[in-house]
Formats: structure tokens, sequence, C-alpha cells
């Protein structure tokens, strides 16, 4: 059993690796086409064109593994993925446990921090769209009240947590896209074999 484990992990971290490094290649003969007709920098558009590809790929193929096998191959994903120019690195792909999450605009109070008022109060001005905002909040939280027990919590904070169905499963894709001298972090979650549920991104370094 153990060894028919290891073969499908082996299998599917091959696949997994080929198939995203494959698209990426793709990735770099569409951007040449999209350089011809926009005077964007060249750069931005590769990052553009290839965070919807991979985002796109990976969903694609996470639904069509098997849900029993699921977590097998999540626990057995690369953290670094290079490609030429391309590095996709601090990869996290994970399914979402819906479990003692708590939504950062309105669930505080159940939490186990030392001052869920002053959260309250800092929640109620700073309404939170994203994971930028939220890290943001609790930062400032943690400036007010020297209280940094909220960071053992800091994950159970959702963006719009009540929005979830708490009978589907999600699928949390998150990792750093290097294009030369452009580090661009990407948020994405979406619900296996269902629809996109939260896409962000940011740059991290414009080097």
């Amino acid at each position: 059993m153990k060894l028919y484990k290891k073969s499908i992990v082996l299998l599917i971290t091959m696949l997994f690796i080929s198939g995203i490094s494959l698209l990426i290649l793709d990735n770099l003969k569409d951007n040449d086409k999209f350089i011809n007709t926009t005077k964007t920098t060249p750069n931005l558009v590769q990052i553009n064109v290839s965070i919807k590809n991979i985002n796109h790929e990976i969903k694609q193929t996470i639904n069509n593994i098997d849900e029993n096998s699921l977590d097998i191959v999540l626990d057995n994903v690369p953290s670094i993925i290079p490609y030429g120019d391309i590095l996709i690195s601090n990869i996290e792909l994970y399914s979402l446990d819906l479990t003692n999450k708590y939504d950062i605009n309105k669930n505080y109070t159940k939490t186990d921090i030392d001052y869920p008022y002053d959260l309250y109060e800092i929640s109620k001005k700073n309404i939170v769209y994203n994971n930028r905002q939220k890290d943001k909040l609790i930062e400032q939280y943690i400036k007010i009240t020297k209280d940094d027990k909220i960071l053992n919590i800091k994950d159970d904070f959702l963006v719009n947590y009540e929005e979830y169905n708490k009978t589907k499963r999600y699928i949390i894709f998150n990792y750093d896209l290097k294009v030369e001298n452009i580090t661009t972090h990407i948020d994405y979650t979406f619900e296996y074999k269902g629809i996109d549920k939260y896409f962000d991104f940011y740059f991290k370094s414009l080097n």
C-alpha cells in the first residue's frame, strides 16, 4: 500500500512539474503575440499571461484528480518550479479546512485574543477586502495592543468567510512568480470541481 502511494505521488509530481513547465513554454510563445500588439512592458505582459494560465492549469489538474487521492497529491507538490527565466516559488497548495474559521470583518469576538474590543474598533474603520488588508489590520492590532497571540490564529481569519459553502471543498493555491526582475505574489482559491472563489496579486519586488 505504501509503495502504491509512493508511486502515485511520484507520478503526480512528475506530471505536475512537466505540465507546468510546458504551460510556461506555451506562455513564452503566446507572449510574442501579445507583445507585438501592445505597448505594455513585455515582462508585465508575460506575468499577466502566466498568472492566468498557471491558475487555469492548476485548477484543471486538481479537478482531474480523484478526491480520494487529492490529499496525497496536495501534500507532495514541490515548493519551487524553475523554468528558464521564469521561477514559480513559495508554492502553497492545500485544501482549506473551514472548521474554526472566522470572518475578519465580523467574527472577531470568537477568537482567542486578549483585546477583542480593540480588534472590533479597528475592523470597523478598516473593512478587509483581501489578504493584504487582513495582514495590515492584524499588524495594526498588534501595534496598538502589543498582543501578538493573534498571529497564532492569523490563518483562521478569512475574507468573506460567510460566503463559503461549508459543504464544498476549496483549494488554496498561493505562490510567487518571478519573471526576470519582477516578483509577483498570487493568492488564488477555487472550489474543487467548482467556481473560482478568491483571487488577488501584488508585486513583491521590482529589482
